[in-house]
């Protein structure tokens, strides 16, 4: 947030008397500058069924994968014609791999074997990570369930691998954490706090450049400020708390994966409640059994009729939908346990946060990588519209992610591969 230069456009605005435009421009960044603002991408493997997936009705009816997430769909954005265009650059992909660090980083990897493979830039949760610095303990978390496929990357050749354990996540995340901790609170309080004291300085300071017209509506921003603050002070001590865990489980036993699913989930949306971290990926294995559905076989078998799988394509489709369908109810999992999180001015946690559920192909069978499905939730502190679908014309994702940069208050003009990015995507902005 850079003050300095919006005071002098402000000031030079108002030489020409014409503050009032810049005026307001700083009362729609002052409703929502003391948003903490947190980002979740939850990556899953082998595609979807998009007849499943996307949503009928005009969008106000959502199908078999997306049920569970009906409740929220106020909150939620669905996704679909974007493409993984940087997949489309050489060296000529294979199979899934280049796409787990296609999907983050916008930016094709270099190899052409597994043996080979190596991610070629930063991914854009570690490129936020970087601006957010020091403003948490952990600069960024990055799990998986089972599997330990990378997803994040610190840059070229740098990928970062995810923790599998849900309780070493927890250990971390929670070591200096006992019980309820209401200084993390007071904590967060005092960092929204200052932005508030820095924006009444400057509007303070701006009342001396401005006509008498236009002195009324400075004093109004500056009671709606005024209002801010007593609503970061409504914000409740009891939303950072230690989540539970019960006994522990074996981490990599197949059949044990919702129960590590769910742990994981715990863990992201106390650390988020706590401020311990802003951003965290969360991988879910491709080969996993889904026992706990009533299926056999594995995820990838079933989207290849391959390993072991053999059953006729509508067969092989539904159990598909019924694995997509219980990635839906761990997203959901997580975003009615932030919905219910309060942190003042009438808004949640997930209204402050970006849920990114990302698939590494729309077709894992053909592993294609066009016309992508994304599910989006939470407005990310006033920035994404919701409540809708939207249907692009094969946009690249690398503009999807730099929509999520500029929505987490980092605008950047490129990322991942230049040639591919013309700027944030205007329909997802409110």
């Amino acid at each position: 947030m850079t003050f300095r230069t919006s005071r002098r456009s402000l000031l030079r605005g108002a030489a020409a008397g014409l503050a009032l435009p810049f005026i307001r421009q700083l009362e729609a960044r002052g409703q929502t500058m003391a948003a903490v603002r947190r980002l979740f991408v939850f990556a899953t493997p082998n595609g979807t069924v998009m007849n499943s997936f996307w949503p009928a009705g005009g969008g106000t009816t959502y199908g078999e994968i997306l049920k569970p997430l009906q409740p929220l769909q106020a909150k939620l954005n669905v996704m679909r014609g974007i493409n993984i265009a940087s997949a489309s650059h050489a060296p000529v992909p294979i199979d899934h791999l280049p796409d787990c660090n296609n999907m983050l980083t916008g930016h094709q990897p270099t190899g052409t074997t597994y043996s080979d493979i190596s991610v070629s830039d930063i991914s854009v949760d570690q490129y936020i990570a970087n601006k957010l610095g020091t403003a948490t303990r952990i600069p960024s978390l990055q799990l998986a369930v089972i599997g330990s496929s990378s997803v994040s990357s610190r840059g070229p050749g740098l990928p970062l691998y995810p923790e599998r354990s849900p309780y070493a996540a927890f250990n971390r995340v929670f070591a200096q954490v006992t019980g309820t901790d209401p200084t993390v609170m007071a904590r967060l309080r005092a960092d929204r706090q200052s932005v508030l004291d820095s924006a009444t300085a400057e509007l303070k300071k701006l009342s001396c450049a401005v006509g008498a017209e236009e002195r009324p509506k400075l004093d109004a921003h500056l009671t709606s400020i005024r209002q801010l603050e007593r609503e970061l002070d409504s914000v409740p001590a009891s939303s950072c708390v230690k989540p539970t865990q019960g006994t522990a489980v074996a981490t990599n036993t197949n059949d044990n994966a919702p129960q590590l699913m769910k742990l994981h989930m715990d863990v992201i949306a106390a650390a988020f409640a706590c401020d311990a971290t802003r951003v965290v990926t969360m991988w879910s294995d491709g080969r996993f059994v889904p026992h706990w559905l009533g299926i056999n076989g594995t995820h990838h078998g079933i989207s290849h009729n391959s390993e072991g799988v053999d059953a006729p394509e509508a067969t092989r489709l539904g159990w598909l939908v019924q694995i997509e369908n219980w990635f839906a109810q761990q997203f959901f999992y997580l975003a009615d346990k932030l919905e219910k999180i309060q942190e003042g001015g009438g808004k949640t946690l997930l209204d402050n946060s970006c849920l990114l559920w990302a698939h590494e192909q729309s077709n894992g069978a053909s592993h294609q990588r066009t016309d992508m499905p994304y599910v989006l939730a939470g407005s990310c502190g006033g920035y994404f519209k919701l409540g809708q679908r939207n249907q692009f014309s094969g946009v690249a994702h690398n503009n999807l992610l730099l929509s999520i940069a500029e929505a987490m208050g980092y605008p950047i003009a490129k990322f991942g591969d230049p040639a591919l990015c013309t700027g944030p995507i205007a329909a997802l902005k409110a």
